[in-house]
């Protein structure tokens, strides 16, 4: 028999029987693999009195052999098929909870485990947060992919410091300026929150992540800080110019936006992972001097000269597909790293690759390229791009003198709207 026991992990063993009582005795922590329980091969787990239990991705749906497990302070079920967590409000003693990938609608039980400090009830079929209305002890809270409306009922909650809502359908943040204690906030894929002003005080927070939201102005969280990670990907963020103010941001994620000028990012010298893909930057010399990225995602802009880019030691992802660059040996040095991604640019050598950038009109000096292969087929051929084009045929017009014409000819124009 072995006391000394506190910890035993199953999940990759070969135990097919756990019905032998000497064997667990003041057994503290256990996880039980999918194979060992089942609805149709159940173990009397009642004399196992475990502090901390975990059976995850299996069948489970009758959770009534859990009601007397009286020790329990961590309980992870996720992964399952429970539709009823009424048998868990005997578990008086539990602080964490993990119930996420079930089929569960009412989470009332739940009020009765007054010492929970950590529940996970994402990916259910919830409605309503009223049960955790009194739970004032909860710090952490995941109520992703869920229904949920409206988390008014968690006004009273003071001690939370992550709040994971995304994927529900609230209108707001209204509560939020009462939970001055957050930390981290995720209300990502709720479609209809545009106002940040509930959470404009909240100084502690570190984390912010509002992805496909209505959010157009981030001036508001001037205060803020602390802020180390922000996130407004496909939102209709035009203006950065609040971000100087956030001297520890060190993630900053605003893909999918209006995005021209980023100046702003001049002086943060914590950055390492930066997403501004699918915006309007032309400039990006203002982060030029910030030397310790590890990600840069630039894809899909109107960028040409890529020479700031130099000298990232940190580096192991860089997009910078679909824009306008004319010489990429500036970033030639990554080519060995984790992640890169330049191809669909207009790159000055032998061979001309100009697919999938957004060229609209093509000089004619091109047709003067006799011996040099050129590819510039699904481009974006529109108008509307005059001040730039004028730019960029200027610049192309520079390269192409200087081509090594020594390659076979092959012209193929193919969607070409307009030549001049």
């Amino acid at each position: 028999m072995n006391k000394s026991l506190v910890m035993m992990n199953l999940k990759y063993g070969t135990v097919t029987d756990l019905n032998q009582k000497d064997q667990f005795i003041e057994l503290l922590e256990i996880n039980i693999p999918q194979t060992l329980y089942t609805e149709q091969k159940q173990f009397n787990i009642n004399f196992i009195c475990p502090k901390h239990l975990c059976i995850k991705n299996s069948t489970i749906v009758n959770l009534q052999p859990f009601r007397y497990l009286h020790d329990l302070t961590s309980l992870n079920l996720s992964q399952n098929e429970i539709c009823d967590v009424s048998a868990l409000q005997y578990l008086v003693n539990l602080v964490k909870i993990d119930v996420s990938e079930n089929y569960i609608v009412d989470i009332s039980p739940f009020s009765k485990c007054i010492q929970l400090r950590d529940i996970n009830v994402s990916n259910n079929i919830i409605e309503s947060v009223a049960p955790l209305s009194s739970l004032n002890n909860i710090e952490k809270l995941d109520i992703s992919w869920n229904r949920i409306e409206s988390i008014s009922d968690l006004v009273h909650l003071t001690n939370i410091q992550v709040i994971n809502a995304s994927a529900n359908k609230i209108q707001d943040l209204n509560v939020l300026s009462n939970l001055i204690n957050l930390l981290d906030i995720n209300f990502d894929d709720n479609i209809n929150i545009s106002d940040l002003q509930p959470i404009s005080n909240l100084n502690k927070l570190e984390r912010i992540d509002l992805r496909y939201s209505q959010v157009k102005d981030l001036s508001i969280l001037s205060n803020l800080l602390q802020l180390q990670r922000l996130v407004f990907e496909n939102c209709q963020i035009q203006d950065l110019s609040v971000v100087t103010k956030f001297d520890q941001l060190s993630t900053l994620i605003a893909c999918d936006g209006d995005i021209s000028d980023i100046t702003s990012l001049r002086y943060l010298k914590q950055l390492t992972h930066i997403d501004l893909s699918n915006n309007n930057i032309i400039d990006i010399s203002p982060i030029g001097h910030l030397k310790d990225f590890n990600v840069v995602n630039l894809a899909l802009n109107n960028i040409i000269d890529v020479s700031h880019l130099k000298g990232l030691k940190q580096l192991s992802e860089l997009y910078l597909t679909e824009n306008y660059i004319i010489d990429l040996s500036p970033v030639q040095q990554y080519s060995d790293i984790h992640q890169f991604e330049i191809e669909d640019q207009y790159e000055p050598t032998k061979e001309i690759l100009l697919m999938f950038n957004k060229i609209s009109q093509i000089h004619a000096s091109m047709k003067q390229l006799h011996q040099v292969k050129k590819q510039i087929t699904q481009n974006r051929f529109r108008t509307g791009l005059q001040p730039f084009q004028s730019k960029f045929n200027s610049e192309m017009n520079q390269v192409l003198t200087k081509l090594n014409y020594s390659v076979e000819l092959l012209i193929n124009f193919i969607n070409l709207d307009s030549v001049i």
